[in-house]
């Protein structure tokens, strides 16, 4: 184990002094020294302070090996001036971008934006539409499930694009930059509550007989301090379910290929689907590549990612808190040490 003070020591501009060769060397150290110093197993006063320099250090290192920049002394890295059909400018900053299907995503300070191309200004609208007429049985489905559906703060609708701002809560991060945050692998016990969360939307999707077709790495946002998820992006994809889909990301047709098929329609299966997806991929092991020889995945996670997908989501939810009994046992809260502070380096 490397010692705390040496690390701390380390200024970011010396980070290959801790991660010496190519990428490669610089991954497989920087998983010892998380496997020595993540605050969820070293109770040391300062592992949470080793742990995120580290961190830090990681990346400042593979942004050398690629050539970039060392990170700018602003959390700001850029910002995006859009002017509307009408003439009028806005301008937009942002910590992290992304690219998507219909166009990028930036990653503000509390806001998500979404850009989507002219070509797809009827899914932005569609998009518009569904987030803010999401249904509720009553007042008490209303209170408990709002702070997990999408809270669309504007729109602007320029020439190119369209674009959609969402609200970022201070505590929430994009599931994308959690995993890539973590090292491209999160612990099976984290990777169980965000299942979870992601199971419990599919449920009240299913109640509300929608299909959303696109939930994935960079549609999900997820607050680490309290286990839980917000499905912010991806709407203008939805589908009654029973219902062929106007468009579907790639990911989706990759990963259910007969929705290429002409008239084939969409049910629950589908994003149920999506969601043992997202496991395998924050196992470690996109498209499920390998989860059989991790053994420090339980295997019935496992074998439920693996599993033919039932398209009556309680009846899969179901499955779902067997599998966590097997896998976990008695329920606990385990706290994962991650700050959004830290995700973005603010």
């Amino acid at each position: 184990m490397t010692d705390a003070q040496a690390i701390l020591a380390i200024d970011l501009s010396s980070a290959p002094k801790l991660f010496p060769g190519d990428r490669k060397a610089v991954n497989a150290k920087f998983r010892t020294l998380v496997s020595d110093w993540h605050p969820d197993h070293n109770n040391a006063p300062n592992a949470r302070s080793v742990y995120e320099h580290v961190v830090k250090l990681r990346k400042i290192a593979l942004d050398l090996l690629s050539g970039n920049a060392a990170p700018k002394p602003s959390s700001v890295l850029a910002s995006r001036e859009y002017v509307t059909e009408e003439g009028a400018k806005s301008r937009f900053s942002y910590l992290r971008q992304h690219s998507g299907d219909l166009g990028d995503i930036l990653i503000g300070s509390r806001t998500v934006a979404y850009e989507i191309g002219v070509d797809y200004r009827d899914v932005a609208e569609a998009e518009i539409l569904r987030a803010g007429s999401l249904p509720y049985a009553d007042d008490k489905m209303r209170n408990e499930m709002k702070r997990y559906h999408p809270a669309l703060k504007r729109s602007l609708v320029l020439g190119d694009k369209t674009v959609l701002f969402y609200d970022r809560p201070a505590d929430c991060v994009l599931l994308e930059d959690l995993k890539g945050f973590l090292g491209g692998k999160i612990a099976p016990v984290h990777v169980a509550w965000i299942v979870s969360s992601l199971m419990n939307m599919v449920c009240y999707l299913d109640w509300a007989k929608l299909v959303h077709g696109a939930i994935s790495l960079d549609t999900v946002l997820v607050c680490p301090a309290k286990h839980s998820i917000i499905l912010v992006g991806g709407w203008g994809y939805a589908t009654s379910s029973g219902q062929r889909p106007v468009l579907l990301p790639r990911r989706t047709t990759s990963l259910v290929p007969r929705l290429m098929v002409k008239g084939e329609t969409v049910s629950t299966k589908v994003d149920i689907d999506l969601v043992k997806d997202i496991a395998q991929d924050l196992l470690g092991a996109p498209g499920g590549t390998g989860l059989h020889f991790d053994k420090t995945i339980p295997r019935p996670l496992i074998d439920w990612t693996l599993s033919p997908s039932s398209d009556d989501a309680p009846d899969e939810y179901g499955v779902w808190t067997n599998t966590l009994n097997a896998a976990f046992g008695k329920r606990q809260f385990v706290e994962l040490s991650v700050s959004p502070n830290s995700v973005y380096n603010t």
